[in-house]
């Protein structure tokens, strides 16, 4: 079992574009980051590939790659490595703790709902919840917020694959907004997130031919944009996660399990979170320990927040309720299923080195096509 990096993580890259527009003064910035962005940097293109994990990269990408010659650090992802989590800590440059971003789907007490916090559903009944959870209970500020409130002469754009409003179809239609925000004289700050290599992974596994020349193509495409990009632009690329592939263990099938918990299941399928009636907590241990134990690790909730395992910050009011009583974290190739139905081939959300790997690659068009070391 890992934890993920407090100096170099994910939050930490998106310190450094905070403090490259004179944001934040903390000192756990991520130095060779800090170090391209220097008074020459005119556009900021901040780029999500999501699931692109650092052993995604070395498994299908040969060391000749783009995307492998620029890859300057290898940092982690949050915990718990899913998108949640860990794009909200990209976007806010805060540790889910602080944000209350933690996972997939969390219970909201208010609502008596298991919310799928990105979707706005209860995740057993796919009924829409009765509030906008994100608005009404996470509001957060942005870091392309921060900069466009403190610097009204840079652009800031956040572009979206199309399930938003006004998102792109394809990746190749992302690019192509990217180089328009580019040509011109105008300083800009762009944040970029596509969802793929993740939704392909999770249903083929990683090591799939049909990842590789999903890999191969993102690498093309994120080759031939940054080569066109004006000298003064830099593109900072990054993963929220990686995946490993995993063997299902049907968890809603354990009915002795599920007699002792007050509620289903919450967060993850490898960062689930379990309420447990007081009566019965010391048979939810032992039980879990004796069929579960092998491939996770069953942590107090309390512990592991205080721990730090989730980030060190101020604690966000309802995180507490959102993580329960107990967490069982994913160490091995294993995911609890909450629900029937086809499960991942691939899946994040643990602390495997797989799960929390992921790039920071920097590319500036200079003479040498090299950024400063």
């Amino acid at each position: 079992m890992r934890r993920p990096s407090t100096n170099n993580s994910i939050m930490n890259v998106s310190r450094s574009i905070l403090r490259f527009y004179d944001l934040y003064h903390g000192s756990d910035t991520v130095k060779v980051l800090d170090r391209a962005l220097d008074d020459t940097v005119n556009h900021v293109v901040y780029m999500l590939l999501d699931g692109f994990g650092v052993n995604i990269i070395k498994a299908h990408l040969p060391k000749d790659a783009f995307l492998r010659r620029y890859l300057r650090q290898t940092i982690t992802s949050v915990f718990p490595s899913t998108t949640t989590a860990a794009t909200t800590a990209v976007l806010s440059a805060k540790p889910p703790i602080e944000t209350g971003y933690i996972g997939w789907m969390q219970y909201f007490n208010d609502l008596r709902s298991h919310v799928i916090v990105f979707k706005n559903t209860d995740y057993y009944t796919n009924l829409p919840a009765s509030v906008d959870v994100r608005s009404t209970y996470l509001p957060y500020q942005t870091i392309t917020d921060q900069i466009r409130h403190r610097h009204p002469d840079v652009k800031t754009t956040v572009l979206f694959p199309d399930f938003v409003e006004h998102g792109y179809k394809t990746f190749d239609d992302m690019l192509f907004a990217l180089d328009v925000i580019l040509d011109t004289n105008e300083k800009s700050m762009s944040y970029a997130y596509w969802t793929e290599p993740d939704l392909s992974e999770h249903e083929h596994g990683i090591h799939h031919p049909k990842i590789r020349d999903l890999v191969f193509e993102l690498n093309k495409k994120v080759e031939t944009f940054a080569q066109t990009m004006p000298p003064g632009a830099l593109l900072v690329l990054i993963a929220d996660h990686g995946l490993i592939d995993v063997v299902p263990d049907p968890l809603y099938d354990d009915d002795i399990l599920m007699s002792t918990l007050k509620r289903q299941p919450s967060l993850e399928s490898r960062a689930c979170v379990f309420d447990v009636k007081e009566d019965d907590k010391k048979a939810f241990v032992a039980h879990f320990k004796k069929h579960y134990g092998k491939h996770y690790v069953l942590k107090s909730s309390r512990k592991a927040i205080e721990e730090g395992l989730f980030g060190k910050g101020p604690i966000h009011p309802l995180a507490s309720s959102f993580l329960g009583d107990y967490i069982a974290i994913a160490t091995k190739d294993h995911m609890l299923s909450l629900t029937k139905g086809f499960p991942f081939k691939a899946h994040h959300a643990g602390l495997t080195k797989g799960e929390l790997e992921v790039p920071l690659v920097i590319f500036r068009k200079h003479v040498h096509s090299e950024v400063p070391k």
